[in-house]
């Protein structure tokens, strides 16, 4: 499988992906002809049906599985059908990697995460293949206080490390729409600790939209709130293209490898507040409107982006990580990192530094948790054990 033909593949997928797809056998009765595709059917273990299709003439292909929804890579059912057409018709095979290799299809490529970025963690890298993902928007969620911001400095340190200790080798932009890096020494405090903990200088770089139209303003968009009693109304329209707004400029000067926004919560619950049942779909426009900058960003510059955003209630629980302000931040978050307490044995085992991180949702992977420590003047840490593996 992995020969010269089928690694022209790989800057469409992952090598994770084609090994993934030797699992997925397709036979005749499974596969349909019509026209110039190729489309197949497969029931999974959990009886989804995952639906691939390939145009061997124009060079695309779909599928109806989360992984291809959320990442718009070639799926490992793609791959597998791939396969299959290579067995049965090696003309359509080939006819299908000359127009893969048009430049009218290097915008698929494009689309494809191009590495990770390390957690500064063996637990969270674990979860995560490897880290934070490129090009991809990551969502970390959870409680007031619990270490979001934390593990977003963090990240954005890790994201200045050499390649050879798993980072990017970039600066990065963290845009703090609680202010807290405004209080005094806070920068300098956050500095000194992960300078000590990793030996080196990093360089992160700061804005604080206090509002949710300055946040706008930096994507590039225009928003009116029009304020009643009981109802906020948004109009929002665009104020240059994505890739020239003010944001797409700064990133072509600094090249920066990671931006974060944290927190989503705090600047929407002030402006656009939702008492019950007022406001939901007012706050859901200015979201949804949002992170189609967000997409563009991370995707045409290939960079990390983390969104942080409050929950309400315990992940643990039936309807764990409801977000304030309804679900329209969940739906549109396709990677979720929960920070969760530490349960009673970890707290008694680990003291007040007792975390938990959850995979909540990770396409095609099932959720996890795992125990972690959010070391005193450090940030966080594997625990002794998982040190040690």
């Amino acid at each position: 499988m992995f020969d010269e033909k089928m690694s022209r593949l790989i800057p469409y997928t992952s090598t994770t992906r084609l090994v993934s797809a030797l699992s997925v056998k397709f036979k005749d009765a499974d596969v349909q002809v019509a026209s110039l595709k190729y489309r197949g059917r497969l029931k999974t273990a959990d009886d989804h049906t995952r639906a691939p299709s390939i145009n061997y003439m124009s060079g695309e292909y779909n599928c109806t599985c989360e992984d291809f929804e959320f990442t718009k890579q070639m799926c490992k059912h793609v791959i597998g059908l791939i396969m299959y057409i290579r067995e049965k018709s090696p003309e359509h095979f080939e006819s299908f990697l000359t127009a893969l290799g048009k430049p009218e299809m290097l915008k698929y490529a494009s689309l494809s995460p191009t590495g990770t970025i390390t957690t500064m963690t063996n637990t969270i890298d674990a979860m995560m293949e490897g880290g934070i993902p490129r090009s991809i928007i990551t969502g970390f969620t959870g409680d007031p206080k619990i270490g979001k911001t934390w593990l977003s400095y963090q990240m954005c340190v890790a994201c200045n490390l050499p390649s050879d200790m798993g980072g990017f080798e970039r600066p990065a932009l963290y845009i703090n729409t609680e202010a807290d890096f405004l209080k005094p020494g806070v920068k300098e405090t956050f500095h000194k600790y992960f300078k000590e903990r990793v030996k080196r200088d990093f360089t992160i770089d700061f804005l604080f939209p206090r509002k949710i139209t300055d946040l706008f303003d930096l994507f590039g968009l225009g928003l009116d709130l029009k304020k009643s009693e009981k109802r906020v109304v948004p109009s929002v329209w665009d104020d240059t293209s994505p890739l020239e707004c003010p944001l797409a400029v700064l990133q072509r000067q600094k090249h920066y490898g990671i931006m974060i926004i944290d927190s989503m919560t705090n600047i929407l619950k002030k402006e656009v507040p939702v008492p019950p049942n007022q406001n939901i779909s007012s706050r859901a426009a200015c979201i949804n409107t949002l992170w189609g900058r967000f997409e563009t960003m991370v995707e045409a510059f290939q960079i990390a982006m983390i969104v942080t955003h409050h929950c309400t209630k315990d992940p643990t629980s039936q309807a764990y990580g409801d977000p304030y302000g309804g679900d329209t931040v969940m739906y549109n978050m396709k990677h979720v990192i929960h920070i969760l307490h530490g349960t009673k044995e970890l707290f008694d085992k680990y003291g007040d530094g007792a975390r938990r991180i959850m995979r909540a949702r990770w396409p095609g992977v099932r959720p996890v948790i795992m125990p972690i420590i959010l070391a005193v003047n450090t940030g966080f840490m594997d625990t002794p054990e998982a040190q040690k593996r």
